[in-house]
């Protein structure tokens, strides 16, 4: 299980990691959801490159993780029970039996 998180919003990330597309695209989000919309995009997309095992430098553009299948892979945004933005890549063979949240 690959699960990436992220908290933080920085504006020049949206060139690394959206596809030109979405880049133009993001601008259409309503205002006051555009950085939670960025968020989700982004930790998504930590969340499959990891389970990629490239990073980031494996070509955060080349893919969209709007869908929940993407190639081989699944990802899912899980809901927190704190403030924050979470997802978690799994292999599309691989079966989820139950998720637990620590506190």
């Amino acid at each position: 299980w690959y699960v990436g998180a992220s908290g933080v919003l920085h504006a020049a990330m949206a060139a690394g990691i959206l596809d030109d597309l979405l880049r133009r695209e993001r601008y259409a989000w309503p205002i006051a959801a555009r950085d939670a919309l960025f968020v989700r995009l982004w930790t998504r997309k930590e969340s499959l490159l990891k389970a990629r095992g490239t990073g980031f430098v494996g070509g955060a553009r080349d893919f969209d993780v709007r869908d929940d299948e993407v190639g081989e892979f699944r990802v899912r945004s899980l809901s927190l029970p704190i403030p924050g933005v979470a997802a978690l890549t799994l292999p599309q063979t691989a079966r989820l039996r139950a998720a637990y949240v620590l506190s």
